[in-house]
C-alpha cells in the first residue's frame, strides 16, 4: 500500500500495475549497510531506479507517474535512427495518450477498455475519485533508460575504484559513497551536464572552486583523482551540517542549506519523511529522487554480475604523479619523460586546451601524471633533460620570463627532488561525453553557503560574519546614524556576530536589501576562493580566552565567515572553553 498525496487530497490505493514487472524481490534494506539502509516507504522508488539502470536502455524509456514511481504506464522503444526531435515527439504523443485516458477515467468512462487500460485503472484502486485522476495528469513523466550506460560505467569504474576507496577511507567517508559517480556521470570523467556540471563527480564551477582549481588553464573537475578528493571534502561538510549520511548525499544535489530548512520545517532528519513531505520550492524531482537513485546504483554496483553477467575487465595500467617545478611547455615535458603526447593528455584531463595548443604552459606545482612507474633516478634524469630555455618563472601570457640559472620563484620545487607517488591505475581513454545524469539537475548544488540572509517579518536581520552597520546602511540606502538611533547604539558601538539589528526599509524593499546582501557575500567568497581551496577539515577545541576572531587569526588564511559557515549552530557570542569547532583546512592555490 502506498499513501498518495496531492495539493488537494490524500488517498490510499493498491499499486497493482505490472506492465513490465521488475525481476528483483529481495528487500533492499538487507542489501546495504545500516548507514544507507532503504526505508520501506522508499523501496518502490529504489526499485524503479534499479529498473532504469538495469532493464531499460537509452533506446527505451518509461512513461510513469513522477511521484509514485511504481506506476509505469508504458515502456517506449525508439528506433536507433530516430533523431532527438523525433524521440521528443514520440514521448509527447505518449504523454498525451495517457492524459486523455486519465481524463476518461475522471469522467467515469470505464467501458470498452483494453486489458492494458484496465490494469492502469485497477492501479488507482476501487475508491479512486475524479480529482485523483485529474491530479495524475500533471504527474505524467518520461524517464530515459540507462542500462547500457550503467554497464559501460561499471567497466570504466574499474580504473578508479581503488583510488576512490582510499580517498574515502582516509577521510572517514563511508565507502558506499564510491558508487555515486554511477548516478552522476556513469563514471565518465569527461561528462558534462546541460547545466554546466563536469567530470566524474559532476561539480558545478562555483562549488568546485571551493575545493579545486578551475580556470582556463586547469579544470580539476575533469581529473578524477582531484575531483574525488573534493567530493569527499564536500560530503564531510554536508555531513557535519546535517548529521545524517542519507541527507548528506541528498545535499550533494540539493545543497545543504535546503536540507537544513527541511530538517527545521519537518522537525526530523528521517530521509523518507523529508523525501515524501518536504515541499521546498526547488526540491523537485531530481532532489527527491537523488537518494533513492543512489541506493539503486549502490545495489547494482555491488551485484553487477547479477544484473549484467560477467564484466569485461580492463588491463591494469600504471601511472606516477610528479610535481612540475617550473612553468613548462607540455611538449617539453613529453620529451623529457619519453612519453607519447596523446597518452599524456589522456592521463591529465584537467589540463585545458590552451596547454595542449601551446598558448599556455603546464603551471608550476601541477601534479602531472606520467605513464608507468619509473624509479626516482629516472624521474630526476627526466627533469635534468629539460633545457633551461624550456623552464619559465611565470605563466605564458603576452610574454614570459625565462628562469635563469640559480633563479627560483617562491614555492617552486627543486628539479632533482620531484614529488612522486606510488603507481596508480590510469584512466582508460575518455569516452565521448555523456548527458551526465538521468536526473538532469543532478550536481553539487549551490556554493555551500548555508547562511540565512533573509530579512525577518519585523524588518530585522541577524548580523553575519564580515558585516557592519555601514553595510546595512548602504544596502538599505539610509545613513548609519539613523540605524544607530533606530537600534539605540552608541556612536562608537559595533554590531557583533549573531546580534539582531532593526532595519529602516523605507527606501528599498526587503527583497532588494537581501539581493545586495547576498551579492556582497558572494563576491567576498569568490575573491577568497580565487586564491584558496578547502583541503579538509579538522576539529578544534576552544581554549580559555579565545574568541572566533582569535581562532581565525591563529589559522593563516582562515576568514571568520568561513569558520562561521562550518559551524552554523554555534553561538559565537558565547563560545565556552572546551567547545569543539569544525575548522576548514585552507591551502593557497596557484591559479596562474
Amino acid at each position: 500500500m502506498l499513501v498518495f498525496k496531492s495539493k488537494r487530497i490524500r488517498w490510499i490505493a493498491t499499486l497493482a500495475l505490472a506492465l513490465a514487472p521488475f525481476s528483483g524481490c529481495m528487500p533492499l534494506h538487507a542489501q546495504v549497510s545500516e548507514v544507507f539502509s532503504s526505508p520501506p516507504e522508499l523501496e518502490p522508488d529504489v526499485r524503479f531506479w534499479i529498473r532504469v539502470y538495469t532493464e531499460v536502455t537509452t533506446e527505451q524509456g518509461l512513461i510513469h507517474d513522477d511521484w509514485y514511481l511504481g506506476l509505469v504506464y508504458e515502456v517506449l522503444r525508439f528506433d536507433p535512427a530516430d533523431s532527438q526531435r523525433q524521440r521528443e515527439r514520440i514521448v509527447e504523443r505518449a504523454k498525451a495518450r495517457y492524459a486523455q485516458l486519465l481524463r476518461r477515467f475522471a469522467a467515469g468512462a470505464t467501458d470498452n477498455l483494453t486489458a492494458h487500460e484496465r490494469r492502469i485503472l485497477h492501479a488507482f484502486g476501487e475508491n479512486s475519485t475524479p480529482a485523483q485522476f485529474r491530479d495524475a495528469i500533471q504527474r505524467i513523466r518520461f524517464q530515459l533508460g540507462q542500462a547500457d550506460r550503467f554497464h559501460e560505467g561499471l567497466i570504466r569504474a574499474q580504473a578508479y575504484e581503488a583510488s576512490i576507496s582510499k580517498v574515502l577511507a582516509d577521510r572517514g567517508v563511508p565507502p558506499e559513497i564510491g558508487a555515486l559517480p554511477h548516478v552522476e556521470s556513469s563514471f565518465d570523467p569527461a561528462a558534462y551536464s546541460r547545466v554546466g556540471a563536469a567530470g566524474l563527480w559532476q561539480f558545478m564551477r562555483g562549488t568546485a572552486r571551493r575545493y579545486m582549481r578551475v580556470d582556463g588553464v586547469v579544470d580539476q573537475r575533469l581529473d578524477p583523482y582531484s575531483a574525488t578528493e573534493a567530493a569527499a571534502n564536500l560530503m564531510l561538510y554536508n555531513y557535519r551540517l546535517l548529521g545524517s549520511w542519507p541527507l548528506a548525499v541528498t545535499a550533494y544535489n540539493h545543497g545543504p542549506g535546503g536540507l537544513r530548512r527541511a530538517q527545521d520545517e519537518l522537525g526530523t532528519s528521517n530521509i523518507a519523511v523529508i523525501v515524501k513531505r518536504f515541499q521546498g520550492a526547488t526540491f523537485g524531482f531530481a532532489s527527491r529522487n537523488f537518494y533513492v537513485a543512489f541506493l539503486a546504483a549502490l545495489e547494482v554496483d555491488r551485484n553487477a554480475e547479477k544484473y549484467f553477467g560477467p564484466l569485461t575487465h580492463l588491463p591494469d595500467t600504471q601511472s606516477t604523479v610528479v610535481t612540475v617545478p617550473d612553468y613548462v611547455p607540455v611538449d617539453a615535458l613529453a620529451r623529457a619523460f619519453n612519453a607519447d603526447l596523446g597518452a599524456l593528455r589522456v592521463l591529465n584531463p584537467a589540463l585545458r586546451p590552451p596547454v595542449w595548443n601551446k598558448t599556455r604552459f603546464v603551471p608550476r606545482g601541477y601534479a602531472l601524471r606520467i605513464p608507468g612507474a619509473p624509479p626516482p633516478a629516472d624521474i630526476a634524469a627526466a627533469w635534468a633533460r629539460l633545457a633551461p630555455a624550456e623552464r619559465f618563472a611565470a605563466q605564458k601570457n603576452d610574454g614570459a620570463h625565462r628562469a635563469r640559472r640559480g633563479e627560483r620563484t617562491e614555492g617552486s620545487a627543486q628539479p632533482t627532488e620531484p614529488a612522486a607517488t606510488s603507481a596508480a591505475a590510469a584512466p582508460p581513454p575518455a569516452a565521448p561525453p555523456l548527458a551526465a545524469s538521468p536526473l538532469a539537475e543532478a550536481s553539487p548544488a549551490g556554493n555551500g553557503d548555508t547562511t540565512d540572509y533573509s530579512v525577518g517579518a519585523d524588518s530585522t536581520v541577524i548580523v553575519q560574519a564580515a558585516e557592519t552597520l555601514g553595510h546595512f546602511a548602504d544596502w538599505s540606502k539610509v545613513s548609519s546614524a539613523s540605524l544607530r538611533a533606530l537600534n539605540r547604539l552608541h556612536k562608537n558601538a559595533m554590531v557583533t556576530l549573531g546580534r539582531k539589528v532593526k532595519l529602516e526599509l523605507s527606501h528599498v524593499g526587503a527583497a532588494q536589501f537581501e539581493a545586495a546582501r547576498r551579492d556582497y557575500h558572494r563576491q567576498l567568497q569568490e575573491a577568497f576562493f580565487a586564491a584558496h581551496r578547502i583541503a579538509g577539515t579538522e576539529n578544534y577545541v576552544v581554549k580559555k580566552g579565545e574568541s572566533l576572531w582569535i581562532i581565525a587569526q591563529q589559522h593563516a588564511d582562515l576568514p571568520v565567515w568561513l569558520v562561521a559557515e562550518y559551524n552554523p549552530d554555534v553561538n559565537f557570542a558565547d563560545v565556552r572553553p572546551g567547545a569543539t569547532l569544525a575548522l576548514p583546512r585552507v591551502e593557497a592555490i596557484n591559479r596562474q
